[in-house]
């Protein structure tokens, strides 16, 4: 499904979503790797003595290797959040290793630095994939993770013109549903003399559909609706809705 970023923390049940948004900042609190057993790629906590115990493989092990890990901070028009981008995803960006990087910032006696190549990442817009997990939900994480990631301007022009769309819509339902007050079949909305005056008839709104209408009235800003009330006689048809345009 595709959101914008303050959509997010309304969902309620796991799920993949598509969200357009731009880099701010790397969030350097969150490191940018992790380090986990060579063998199974697990994760792993130090137990001294240059040991780590390995969660997967369940005994302590000698050797570990880093991969990326790295927490964006971004945002759209309407918020912000983090996204959590890990070493599939960082390595085949920069097609490179994170064991890469570090050696080249050990060799340069700067071990805890970031790496420079990492701030390519800012100041930049990406169509993101990222999931909403139980864990997220659960534990009002905001932090999501993300399972792809592209800077294609095609891929983000069908998605900008698809939330547009979408947004239209759900304006045009929700005027619809505030203003629908009486039974069209039943109610004349332009209407305001007696039944059996020649003069009087339908106007041609009064014969659109419902969806036309709505469109109608978001597109007209010269037109104004007034609900008024009416004191009808039994030979009249009562008057409900009165019409009004500026001259």
């Amino acid at each position: 499904m595709r959101k914008f970023v303050d959509e997010l923390q309304e969902i309620n049940e796991p799920c993949y979503c598509a969200v357009l948004a731009t880099t701010v900042k790397i969030e350097t609190e969150s490191g940018w790797y992790y380090l986990c057993c060579k063998a199974c790629i697990g994760k792993v906590t130090s137990v001294g003595n240059g040991l780590w115990k390995c969660e997967a493989c369940r005994q302590d092990v000698k050797f570990v290797v880093p991969r990326f890990r790295v927490t964006l901070r971004v945002m759209d028009d309407t918020g912000n959040a983090s996204f959590v981008m890990f070493d599939k995803e960082v390595s085949k960006l920069f097609n490179t290793s994170a064991s890469t990087l570090r050696e080249s910032l050990i060799k340069d006696d700067d071990a805890d630095a970031f790496p420079e190549e990492l701030d390519d990442l800012l100041k930049k817009q990406f169509l993101f994939r990222i999931r909403i997990t139980d864990l997220n939900l659960k534990n009002n994480w905001r932090k999501y993770r993300i399972y792809r990631l592209t800077d294609d301007i095609n891929l983000i022009k069908t998605h900008t013109s698809a939330l547009n769309a979408i947004k239209v819509s759900c304006i045009a339902c929700h005027i619809y549903s505030e203003c629908k007050i009486f039974d069209l079949k039943n109610e004349c909305i332009s209407i305001t003399c007696d039944n059996d005056n020649d003069d009087c008839h339908e106007s041609e709104d009064s014969r659109l559909t419902p969806i036309k209408r709505t469109i109608d009235f978001l597109q007209s800003d010269e037109t104004s609706v007034d609900i008024i009330d009416a004191q009808c006689s039994t030979n009249k048809k009562k008057v409900v809705v009165k019409i009004e345009k500026d001259n």
